[in-house]
């Protein structure tokens, strides 16, 4: 496991290639929001464009460190809460 990385969320796992899950899951546990059970321990999350990422989702992950998404467009990401949450 990675230094400082205790979980990764999947937060849109429908078609999220099974070869990209088992790398994932070599760094740290993987979960998706209905398998997770401690969202303080969610440190990295993976986000498409149906989720919005905004204050209130980040609220509910208050470790996390780490976004990334694989979209050509950033609309779905509140730049200003992320920075501010130090994201």
């Amino acid at each position: 496991m990675t230094k400082g990385l205790s979980s990764i969320l999947l937060a849109e796992p429908d078609g999220f290639p099974d070869s990209a899950r088992a790398i994932l899951e070599s760094l740290a546990p993987v979960h998706t929001p209905d398998t997770l059970e401690e969202p303080a321990a969610v440190r990295a999350v993976f986000v498409r464009l149906a989720r919005r990422i905004d204050a209130d989702f980040l609220a509910r992950y208050p470790n996390l460190k780490w976004l990334v998404t694989p979209t050509t467009g950033q609309t779905h990401l509140d730049h200003t809460a992320l920075e501010a949450a130090g994201v």
